[in-house]
């Protein structure tokens, strides 16, 4: 059964900062200046040729190139280093050069790049245990299974799991186009339960803690994080 949300999550367009430019390629270069130690103009006088040439690359692919980068052993850089880090990222994900191949996703994946995240808790007849595990399958539309042919699809685990004999089903979950993340909820039901616990008896003790501003703080962080693909039973 898919989860559905009140509010729908669609692929955003890049970021940009104040003054027009993209946010992603403004952070590249910050970051190429700081460790390259460029000149206090750099900014101003390459960002028209690292934008043409990153035009068509998607912003977590710049991120990352700028992080492979900056975590490398060059003592000096040039735009044409960064770019070889972007082509590496993008043969990686099926592309070639600055294009990564485009594949047509249905609405229900397009968020997360033909990806569907889905969730399932059932009891483990043997033992008795209910358990909940994570797991990272692929949408069932053809720009998904172009992209990932090897990864088993949503539907395929859900029909593994209904006639798997060692356990009983309670539920499934998959993201969709109303939302691309399943809520920490369901993804982590026991941590869930226990961090609100823990706010609660924070609430009715009256005291006033310095430190609860980052438990929140960090309840929002894990409900946007995305779930760890778990891999114990069942073992597909």
């Amino acid at each position: 059964m898919p989860y559905y949300s009140r509010e729908s999550d669609q692929p955003r367009k890049p970021l940009q900062t104040d003054d027009g430019k993209r946010y992603s390629v403004v952070y590249a270069i910050e970051q190429f200046m700081m460790n390259f130690n460029k000149r206090a103009d750099y900014m101003r006088v390459m960002y028209p040729t690292w934008e043409s040439h990153l035009e068509m690359v998607k912003d977590q692919v710049i991120m990352e190139a700028s992080k492979r980068l900056c975590r490398s052993s060059e003592e000096y850089a040039k735009l044409s280093h960064f770019l070889d880090h972007v082509e590496d990222i993008i043969r990686e994900q099926g592309g070639t050069g600055l294009t990564i191949k485009n594949y047509q996703y249905c609405e229900d994946c397009q968020v997360n790049d033909g990806i569907r995240y889905t969730t399932f808790a059932y009891v483990l007849l043997e033992t008795q245990e209910t358990i909940t595990r994570n797991r990272v399958t692929r949408c069932t539309c053809k720009g998904s299974c172009d992209h990932y042919p090897n990864m088993m699809a949503w539907n395929v685990l859900l029909d593994k799991l209904t006639n798997d004999a060692r356990i009983q089903l309670l539920g499934h979950w998959v993201t969709d186009y109303r939302n691309s993340r399943l809520p920490r909820s369901i993804t982590d039901p026991d941590g869930d339960d226990a961090l609100r616990q823990y706010l609660q008896e924070e609430r009715d003790s009256g005291k006033v803690n310095p430190y609860l501003k980052y438990v929140r703080k960090l309840e929002e962080w894990l409900a946007s994080k995305e779930p760890e693909q778990d891999e114990e039973l069942p073992p597909w």
